[in-house]
């Protein structure tokens, strides 16, 4: 992965790649915390094949334990891994702790010709998944939900070795707001 133009290019628009970006572990991340992020998402490039033969393979956004090596679209860690996968089906998947948690269909949005935000959020209320302005999921309850100290945020792409399946996997405009569940209350307070 590499910066240029002011975003972050997880995969150039060729085969075989692989990029990631770990971030560093935050400050006052414990078991009650929540976590609300947002990002813009560009999955595309040239298409040599018309319609879902396009695209390759896709993009992840994981929070959790992450190991410093590179990883790609199925993202990484023991936590929560949300999926934006182009092939064999455009589709988001959800999972925690190796859980599938749900899903949703995505068709050709996924593969958008302008950036798409991605927004990602855990809250008293579950987790909610918007990507442009279509909600994918809203409410998903996590069993065990239990953020460790050394948890973190982090971005993995691949394209796949075939000439004809593959996508450039940009991100800019980060941002990630943690916050701190009062059982109690059911309120969130933001770090």
């Amino acid at each position: 992965a590499h910066v240029a133009g002011g975003a972050l290019w997880l995969t150039a628009d060729a085969p075989g790649q692989l990029g990631s970006c770990i971030l560093p572990a935050l400050p006052h991340v414990g078991p009650t915390t929540t976590f609300a992020a947002s990002f813009d998402v560009h999955i595309g490039g040239v298409c040599l094949g018309g319609g879902r033969n396009c695209g390759g393979d896709g993009v992840s956004f994981s929070f959790g334990e992450v190991a410093d090596e590179a990883f790609g679209a199925d993202g990484a860690g023991d936590g929560l891994r949300i999926q934006l996968l182009t092939q064999p089906i455009r589709h988001l998947v959800a999972q925690y702790g190796g859980r599938h948690l749900g899903s949703a269909a995505m068709g050709e949005s996924l593969r958008a010709q302008a950036p798409q935000q991605l927004a990602v959020r855990y809250a008293a209320d579950g987790l909610w998944v918007r990507y442009g302005s279509r909600v994918l999921l809203s409410g998903v309850q996590v069993p065990s939900w239990a953020p460790r100290p050394s948890w973190r945020f982090a971005f993995g792409a691949h394209t796949a070795a075939g000439a004809a399946k593959h996508d450039h996997h940009l991100l800019d405009n980060l941002r990630i707001e943690t916050g701190v569940l009062d059982p109690d209350s059911g309120r969130v307070s933001v770090q």
